[in-house]
């Protein structure tokens, strides 16, 4: 059946055609540095936008028609498969990436649904072989049924854990099966809302024991691509573990992870964190982990993951002039992890979105290439750096100096920064001060929230207070405050704020109960199968008999009760 009968294979009409089904910049055969554009490129579809995704909003449903003509989940999922490559081979696209319920919705229990996979699998298998097309990565869709509600590797529960490592076992082979060369992890809901209910050591523990299970099974059954995490700093969660690739790093080093694991860089995702795209390709590619990129643009003005098809040329060219810096692609590709608008609802608007992506990414080659020629970027950067022909080695014996209004401006509570040294075992000194949530910039304020410093003093007293660190009052006064009496009423105000907090802190770690609640969340991780999993007992195989014997596991989850928690916290401050 052919979903697109109007429709013919895009051609390449070069940049003079007004035609709207036609490639200005794109010639997929176009050879360039010895390769073809199709070649350096490495385009993809990404199944969950393109076949699934309607334009469904928290405000309203759908205004695309994404059910293929079928009804029945079954013969929509084959019906997906054949609209998918013929979209592709129409675009002269090589490549897909899919999410494992993306290709097969769940069917009740975890033995129905992989079975209901295996087949849309096979079918897609059957396909490849007739048509060329191939699998960039596969990955799980461990993050939207309400099982996973606290995470999936993070979660409190160890039965989640459980079924996850399960889950993430079967998208792994059916990712070999349909020959990928990458398989990703994005956080989904691996991170947090609050830190009152929260264990981060554990959780992050946790995340690279199931990190390393699919490393050891992925290579025992024969994957030999790249492993990938896909930084993102928030949304669904608050905060998420894979802030961005500067955090990644860290967190890969510390669990000696980053031998396996290499990014997927999102352009959206980079500004979220307030970064630059290019900047987040230049810090992978620098610390030699650039692997696979999805390609998309967000929207400046928006504070969330809009999934824009790329337009902006400036953003592609500076993505492409990374990628050529990082030697191109070996294993990864372009994914266009974006979608049409909302209002761009007809099936054509998929073809037009698609085009206009792939141009962007074709001109954006071809400019990154001539700036490379061109030489003068490469040459005046060579001699800013001309008196560094001599190493002068690190040591490392460093702490973290956390500041509060650094913390804010870098997206995270001050609460977070201090965590995180602590739980890292990092933790040093205070710059004392705040800065104004309104503003954007560093202002320096003395410090007079209680909730701010009760919080960072309860993560002082947990990381066994201050050795040879203290709290510096990194702050001054406004500028409309300039009298001498100013300079002391200013530390009076801070040092009361912390005196407070630091009172307040003590309280509440005495009276017990968010301490009692975090150890009862995270309980079933001290016996059966969480216990295995911690001490190492438990490997993929393990987990996924254990999940396909107990079924769901939603029952297994405990509420977060973060409003109960925060009532908690107010009741201690202001009972003084």
């Amino acid at each position: 059946m052919e979903f697109f009968k109007n429709i013919s294979k895009i051609p390449y009409e070069g940049k003079d055609s007004t035609n709207p089904l036609a490639f200005k910049y794109y010639n997929p055969d176009e050879v360039i540095d010895g390769k073809k554009m199709r070649d350096i490129l490495k385009f993809a579809l990404s199944w969950w936008h393109t076949m699934g995704g309607d334009g469904t909003d928290m405000f309203g449903c759908g205004t695309a028609d994404k059910t293929w003509g079928e009804s029945d989940p079954a013969a929509r999922a084959k019906a997906k498969v054949d609209a998918a490559f013929e979209i592709m081979q129409k675009l002269s696209i090589d490549y897909f990436c899919f999410h494992d319920r993306d290709l097969s919705p769940e069917y009740g229990s975890l033995k129905d649904t992989n079975a209901q996979l295996d087949i849309v699998t096979d079918y897609i298998k059957a396909k490849q072989a007739e048509t060329g097309l191939k699998c960039l990565w596969g990955t799980a869709k461990c993050f939207d049924h309400p099982r996973f509600m606290h995470g999936a590797g993070t979660s409190p529960s160890a039965d989640v854990f459980a079924f996850s490592a399960a889950q993430i076992k079967k998208a792994l082979e059916s990712t070999v099966k349909l020959g990928g060369t990458g398989y990703v992890f994005w956080g989904g809901r691996e991170g947090y809302e609050t830190l009152l209910n929260t264990n981060m050591g554990l959780e992050l523990d946790n995340m690279a024991r199931l990190m390393k299970m699919a490393v050891e099974y992925g290579r025992s059954i024969g994957f030999t691509g790249d492993f990938y995490i896909e930084p993102k700093p928030k949304e669904p969660t608050k905060h998420q573990y894979d802030f961005d690739t500067a955090t990644v790093l860290g967190f890969l080093r510390k669990y000696g992870l980053d031998k396996d694991f290499k990014m997927n860089i999102e352009a959206n995702h980079a500004t979220l964190a307030q970064h630059t795209f290019q900047h987040e390709l230049c810090v992978a590619r620098t610390n030699g982990a650039f692997g696979s990129i999805d390609a998309n643009q967000g929207d400046p003005l928006l504070g969330w993951d809009t999934d824009q098809f790329p337009t902006n040329i400036y953003d592609t060219t500076m993505c492409m002039y990374e990628v050529i810096k990082a030697g191109g692609f070996t294993n990864g590709g372009l994914n266009f992890d974006a979608k049409a608008r909302r209002g761009s609802f007809t099936p054509e608007d998929i073809f037009y979105s698609y085009i206009a992506g792939m141009d962007a990414f074709a001109l954006g080659y071809k400019a990154a290439s001539k700036l490379i020629a061109d030489g003068r970027i490469d040459s005046f950067i060579s001699d800013r750096y001309a008196s560094w022909s001599e190493g002068i080695g690190l040591d490392k014996d460093f702490k973290m100096n956390i500041e509060a209004n650094h913390a804010t401006l870098a997206q995270h509570t001050f609460q977070h920064e201090l965590c995180v040294a602590r739980t890292n075992g990092a933790f040093g000194s205070i710059d004392a001060n705040q800065g104004d949530p309104l503003l954007g910039w560093d202002t320096d304020q003395f410090p007079t929230n209680i909730y701010d410093t009760t919080m960072c003093m309860y993560e002082v007293i947990k990381a066994g207070g201050f050795t040879n660190g203290g709290l510096n009052f990194d702050a001054k006064a406004r500028r409309g405050s300039f009298t001498p009496e100013d300079i002391f009423y200013s530390y009076i105000a801070g040092m009361d704020a912390f005196a407070l907090g630091y009172k307040a802190a003590s309280k509440l770690i005495a009276d017990g109960r968010i301490d009692s609640f975090i150890s009862d969340r995270y309980s079933s991780w001290s016996e059966g199968i969480g216990l295995d999993i911690i001490s190492g007992k438990a490997d993929m195989a393990a987990l996924e008999k254990y999940a396909l014997e107990k079924g769901e596991v939603t029952d297994s989850i405990s509420s977060g009760r973060q409003e109960l928690l925060e009532s908690i916290v107010n009741n201690v401050i202001f009972n003084l």
